[in-house]
């Protein structure tokens, strides 16, 4: 274990009177290398990957953090270590790369990662309930692996499912791929499509799922991506922050709060801005935090329990020059 560095570089913004919404906090680890999150749990764990920037030595190993303790974890000889999710009790899962092929693997917590499917020739776990219930495809299969017992997700008619994420439930979201990408749900042993919106170019996926089976997506609207979820099977458009014309969710709490990116008007016309939908509607959270002025927020990752939010942003550091920095936002105040 060795000590993490979440430096404050943002402030609480207020709007129009109404008390503080965020702070954001860098993340970067004891010698100043950036962190990049990619999941973290109900206790507010993140995992992610070390030194995203090169900045340091190149070697992309995975992290966990908890509090201000952190510990790196993976293979040092292969290409990268890359958490995916991680659930209530610290168990990690993801994929390392051997620079042709993903490999799953199980980090339980504490531990070093263990290869889920040895012989599979590419694999990649996508999602870990709190059972321990893992949602992975491999060699264009879709399954979930259970304390060492594989169970197939059964593929429909022509297409091939690739899993993305998984509730306490055991209940099973992700894509349908064949003549077109699909949404699918998989649960008591049957898989079936969900519905898109309407549409001449009927097209979703979904990659999240709560504990109350409300389900985050995407569908195909006009001929771009909105952010959309599924309650009781019946698809919502979210919709998208002004200006914009194409969105993406990425994840979604027990309070159904989701997170994502869309463009829209305003700053630079190729950037995303990143979007918290509240149950009602979606806000921009470039106007619910301060930050610097050379960095723009891009993207929410991920939400937590209790609204904390995983950011990307991108940082000036020249004359069109970028670095990706990654931030967590916390509620402060009402919210």
């Amino acid at each position: 274990m060795r000590d993490s560095i979440i430096l404050a570089a943002g402030r609480a913004c207020r709007r129009d009177g109404a008390a503080p919404r965020y702070r954001a906090r860098l993340l970067v680890d004891a010698d100043g290398a950036d962190l990049q999150p990619t999941a973290l749990n109900t206790a507010g764990a993140i995992a992610g990957t070390l030194d995203p920037n090169d900045a340091g030595d190149g070697s992309h190993l995975a992290f966990v953090a908890e509090g201000h303790a952190l510990r790196a974890f993976g293979d040092p000889g292969a290409r990268s270590n890359v958490p995916v999710a991680i659930n209530a009790h610290g168990d990690i899962v993801g994929f390392r790369h051997d620079g042709q092929h993903p490999h799953a693997f199980l980090c339980r917590a504490g531990g070093e990662p263990q290869a889920l499917l040895p012989a599979a020739r590419e694999s990649q776990a996508t999602a870990i309930n709190a059972a321990g219930q893992v949602a992975l495809a491999a060699d264009g299969h879709g399954f979930v692996w259970h304390h060492g017992v594989l169970v197939e997700i059964p593929s429909l008619p022509g297409r091939t499912v690739a899993p993305l994420g998984i509730n306490d439930a055991g209940v099973v979201v992700g894509e349908a791929l064949g003549p077109r990408q699909e949404a699918f749900v998989h649960e008591h042993g049957r898989t079936r499509v969900l519905r898109p919106l309407p549409g001449p170019q009927a097209q979703a996926v979904a990659v999240a799922i709560n504990g109350h089976g409300v389900i985050a997506g995407n569908c195909m609207v006009g001929g771009y991506y909105h952010p959309c979820r599924w309650q009781d099977d019946a698809p919502e458009d979210l919709g998208l922050l002004p200006g914009g014309l194409e969105g993406c969710a990425r994840g979604i709490n027990d309070a159904g709060e989701i997170v994502g990116y869309s463009f829209a008007t305003g700053g630079d016309a190729s950037a995303t801005h990143p979007f918290l939908h509240d149950g009602t509607r979606l806000h921009d959270l470039r106007d619910l935090v301060e930050m610097p002025h050379h960095v723009q927020l891009v993207a929410g990752i991920a939400i937590g329990a209790h609204g904390e939010i995983l950011a990307e942003a991108w940082e000036t550091v020249g004359w069109q020059r970028y670095r990706y920095r990654y931030y967590l936002l916390e509620p402060v105040g009402s919210r």
